[in-house]
């Protein structure tokens, strides 16, 4: 079910400003990684749409995932977006727009990147593979994303209950297994 509903429209605000204006100020060699996170806080007074998304709206796409999933973030949480983009290998000034957007339209304002890519420098290594996020991976994100929310919502429930009183947090800590997560 789609968390959405029409008196609650998503709202956000972007705490990426300065990565954006780094890229803009530098100049870039032919065909460059350019690896950014975008962080976004959920500002709203509910969760964001399971369909909401980070996608490219205008302009060139940079060699980036034209559509990056931040669904079910929680009100006043941060939903980082990672972005593995490319400077493309021509010469030139390049924009690229990327905005939230959900079944119901676009929320946030526009984020427009611009790479400068000088043709004098050497140009970088083609990639052996586009080191993409596979879309499992995604999701793997992403239900760990949700997870984080949830137990952050355990957490604050169980502190508000015993008539006010603050429940010690013992044993709140999960132990992470390395060989699990594909990093």
């Amino acid at each position: 079910a789609n968390l959405a509903t029409p008196s609650a429209e998503p709202a956000s605000a972007f705490r990426g400003e300065e990565s954006v204006q780094q890229v803009n100020a530098h100049v870039f060699a032919p065909g460059q990684p350019i690896q950014l996170v975008w962080t976004f806080v959920n500002v709203g007074p509910a969760p964001w749409p399971l369909d909401a998304a980070l996608v490219h709206t205008e302009g060139d796409a940079l060699g980036g995932n034209p559509e990056v999933s931040v669904g079910g973030c929680q009100p006043s949480v941060e939903a980082p977006v990672q972005l593995n983009l490319r400077a493309p290998a021509s010469a030139g000034s390049y924009a690229s727009a990327w905005r939230l957007r959900y079944s119901g339209g676009y929320f946030g304002d526009a984020i427009w990147l611009v790479v400068n890519v000088d043709g004098s420098l050497p140009p970088a290594a083609p990639p052996a593979a586009m080191q993409q996020p596979s879309h499992e991976q995604q999701m793997q994100q992403m239900q760990m994303m949700m997870m984080q929310q949830m137990q952050m919502s355990q957490q604050q429930q169980q502190m508000q209950t015993g008539f006010g009183q603050p429940q010690p947090q013992v044993g709140m800590a999960q132990p992470v297994d390395d060989e699990d997560m594909d990093l």
